[in-house]
């Protein structure tokens, strides 16, 4: 169903899959960080109709690095350039966690690019223990010689890993399946990116402050999320004057992975009846 592919953006070639329906309505699904196209397609192969593009982001995967400092906003300007050459005029967005951020930064630069929002687990703020953990984290590995980096972020998830809050509501084979993706996508991050990336997140503003999206938005929580709670995700609701929450009451922060099915029929139902987002 998809096909993997590059592109070249400022001389650095990014890897991205695409189910390529090309006289379809657009859906582009941004995955987490650390993360790859591969905690989101899951959830993408529900959506055959449509044309569906989800890049491995900068620094993640395939994907080499950003030529600059890796922030939010070179996010975004990457994935306009990338939505440019793609020729993509309109889209559906789909963003889990910090591709989440990135579609409301995205959204709110090129509003008229977005025809709707799906955030699902979207990290508002940095108020939680393992948020703090990783920030903590990485700030100590900056201190390391560039070639001890990889090797450091690897020990912090061996190490803590079966602890994370984020695997909270996973048990089991389920709990295992989970830690290997993740570590998985540990081995392929870049460690600049992963450093330059949390800075910035660290000192970045609550998603809950900023401008209000006239965009019609989908929220999806997870009820046992202790990385994006409930509770910090409905701090968003003044910015989405036309938001609507769901909440998948036996999910945690790894929706997309852990219960891919659902978080893909939670969107299709919203789709359904919101027939302008699936009308080109």
């Amino acid at each position: 169903m998809f096909t993997e592919k590059t592109i070249t953006i400022n001389r650095q070639t990014f890897h991205y899959w695409e189910h390529a329906n090309l006289d379809a309505p657009v859906i582009v699904f941004l995955h987490g960080f650390p993360g790859s196209h591969g905690g989101m397609i899951q959830v993408a192969k529900a959506f055959g109709q449509y044309r569906l593009l989800i890049p491995d982001l900068p620094g993640c995967g395939a994907s080499q690095e950003l030529v600059g400092v890796h922030t939010l906003s070179s996010y975004v300007v990457w994935l306009e350039r990338f939505l440019q050459r793609c020729g993509v005029r309109e889209c559906v967005i789909v963003g889990h966690s910090f591709g989440a951020r990135m579609a409301l930064e995205y959204s709110l630069r090129n509003p008229s690019m977005v025809k709707s929002l799906v955030f699902i687990t979207p990290v508002v703020k940095v108020d939680s223990v393992m948020g703090k953990i990783a920030i903590m984290n990485s700030k100590v590995g900056d201190l390391l010689p560039p070639s001890m980096r990889k090797a450091w972020m690897l020990n912090k998830v061996s190490s803590t890993i079966k602890h994370w809050v984020i695997f909270k509501s996973a048990t089991g084979h389920t709990k295992q399946k989970l830690i290997d993706i993740i570590s998985q996508e540990v081995q392929q991050l870049s460690p600049r990116a992963n450093s330059e990336l949390l800075d910035d997140f660290s000192r970045s503003a609550p998603l809950s402050q900023g401008p209000s999206l006239a965009i019609d938005t989908l929220v999806v929580a997870g009820g046992k999320d202790q990385f994006a709670t409930v509770n910090s995700i409905k701090e968003l609701r003044h910015r989405l004057p036309r938001g609507e929450f769901k909440v998948i009451e036996h999910s945690g922060h790894l929706a997309t992975i852990e219960n891919p099915k659902e978080v893909a029929q939670v969107i299709a139902d919203w789709l359904s009846t919101n027939k302008s987002h699936h009308h080109a």
